[in-house]
Formats: C-alpha cells, sequence, structure tokens
C-alpha cells in the first residue's frame, strides 16, 4: 500500500502536474462561463417575453385611446356634459 503512495505522489508531483493543473483551471473557466451564458439567455428570454407583454398591453392602449377620440365618442361626450362648440373668441390658434 506504502508502495502505491508513493508512486502516486512522485506522479503527481512529477513533471505532469502543471499541465493537470492548467488542464483543471481550463475546465473551471470553461464550465464558469458557460453557466453565466445560460444564466444570460434566461435573464435575455424574461426580458423578451416583458417586451412582448408591454407591446400587447401599448397595443390595447393605443386602440381604446383611438376609441375614445374617435368622432362619435367624442359627440357623445359633448351630449353627455351639456357642451357646445367653441366661439370664434375661444379659439387660440399658436404657432
Amino acid at each position: 500500500m506504502n508502495k502505491i503512495k508513493n508512486y502516486f505522489l512522485k506522479f503527481i508531483f512529477s513533471e505532469y502536474f502543471p499541465v493537470l493543473c492548467c488542464f483543471i483551471v481550463l475546465v473551471l473557466g470553461f464550465v464558469t462561463i458557460r453557466m453565466r451564458g445560460i444564466e444570460q439567455d434566461y435573464a435575455y428570454n424574461k426580458l423578451h417575453k416583458e417586451t412582448k407583454q408591454q407591446n400587447i398591453i401599448n397595443k390595447e392602449r393605443k386602440a381604446r385611446k383611438a376609441s375614445l377620440l374617435s368622432v362619435n365618442s367624442l359627440q357623445s361626450f359633448a351630449n353627455k356634459y351639456k357642451l357646445k362648440l367653441p366661439t370664434q373668441d375661444q379659439i387660440i390658434v399658436i404657432k
């Protein structure tokens, strides 16, 4: 058993030790970079979904605004609140 242990220690601390250390560092670096890439992909997908939802909400709001500013809607608001057309004195033109 002692012979095997001595052989193992000689092999590890021989000329192969720096190569082994470099290999381990490269593998750990590769794994870390891949993990960061996957985390960024998840974050990107989350932002993409939120952007899609906000675009849909914005389209719905634009459609609602257009329906509220339509001629029929404005006329019904005017009738509801008993509004009259403005006179010439009430109109101000800004250039």
